[in-house]
């Protein structure tokens, strides 16, 4: 099953304390840009709202050609 809203970070803009400066930090150093060729995703507990205090930001990538990175 895919869900289409974790495709983008638009989601975070109204969320959560967390999920908000998430998006924000996201978005001032331009992680997701900077990853685009390899479609990065945010998953982990900030993207579904359960995060705790020591929760961080995880991106997974697809990546086809490891030789290349």
């Amino acid at each position: 099953m895919q869900y289409p809203m974790f495709h983008t970070l638009d989601y975070l803009k109204n969320g959560s304390e967390i999920q908000r400066k998430s998006f924000n930090l996201l978005k001032e150093y331009m992680v997701f840009e900077h990853l685009s060729e390899y479609n990065p995703i945010l998953i982990g507990t900030i993207p579904i709202d359960i995060a705790i205090e020591e929760s961080d930001l995880d991106i997974a990538c697809e990546v086809y050609d490891l030789k290349r990175i």
